[in-house]
């Protein structure tokens, strides 16, 4: 078995930043949203972290 430390969405990330306003539909989304600045895109909070949800993914800076 691997020991494979799983990550998810949250405020506590350090690449995650609440999205601007004029960015969303709605001001109840910034509750639900999150913007990775690693993948540079919107996710949703709570969510795998991309990091699994994206394996290969040349995305990643």
């Amino acid at each position: 078995m691997s020991d494979i430390e799983i990550r998810w969405c949250d405020p506590d990330c350090p690449h995650a930043e609440f999205p601007d306003e004029e960015n969303l539909d709605g001001a109840c989304h910034t509750f639900i949203a999150l913007y990775c600045t690693r993948y540079r895109c919107l996710v949703q909070k709570s969510a795998l972290c991309l990091d699994f949800q994206n394996k290969g993914d040349n995305r990643k800076s």
